[in-house]
Parts: C-alpha cells; structure tokens; sequence
C-alpha cells in the first residue's frame, strides 16, 4: 500500500516538483495551495505524511496546517517546507517533527534539502 503525502506550498512549481518527486518514488500525493484547501483536505482524507510551507496567505499559515494535522485523530507525521528557516526557536511549540529547507533556485531543490 503506498503512503499517503499532503503537500501544501502556494507555489504551484513546487508543489508540481515534488510531487513529481514522491510519486516517482512511490507516495500517493495530494496537494494544496492554502491553509484552507489543507484543512479541508486533512478533515476529508488520512495521510500518513503533512509536508507544508510556512509562509502562504499568512506567515503563520504552514503551522496552522500542522496544528490541524496535528488534531487528527490519524496523527500524520509532519514536516516544514521552507526557503526561510526560523532564526528563532518559537517553531519548537508547533506540532513539527522536520525541516525541508528548499533553496531559493529551483535547479538546486532536490538535490539541496536538507533534513533538520
């Protein structure tokens, strides 16, 4: 049975990459590209996995998703996906477990993250 992903991220090139990605290597993935659509989904459907971006329609929107995630009763793993890591330590409160860190050019990503 394949493991389930929800990929958040506004950028609709990310979320195409890296689902591209994870299918290729065998994850079912869904996506969205709000807090919002996230929810929706989260409540509708279990995933075994939540990797989201902070920063969308708000710069707390990605640890919305976690909190929402995070009160699944399925509790999905969760991940960050972010260009700007916190330079203080305020994520450590939020329900995360890893840090993707994407660079800011697109023909370094899949090469370039790294696992925090």
């Amino acid at each position: 049975m394949k493991r389930r992903v929800l990929l958040v991220d506004d950028d609709a090139t990310v979320l195409l990459t890296l689902k591209a990605v994870l299918e290729l290597n065998r994850f079912e993935v869904d996506s969205a590209t709000s807090a919002a659509e996230a929810r929706h989904k989260l409540q509708s459907h279990e995933y075994d996995i939540v990797i989201t971006d902070v920063r969308m329609e708000t710069e707390d929107a990605g640890f919305e998703v976690l909190r929402i995630a995070h009160a699944q009763r399925y509790h999905p793993a969760t991940a960050i996906l972010t260009a700007y890591p916190p330079q203080d330590e305020r994520w450590r409160q939020e329900p995360v477990e890893s840090f993707l860190v994407k660079r800011l050019r697109p023909e370094n990503w899949c090469s370039s993250w790294r696992l925090y």
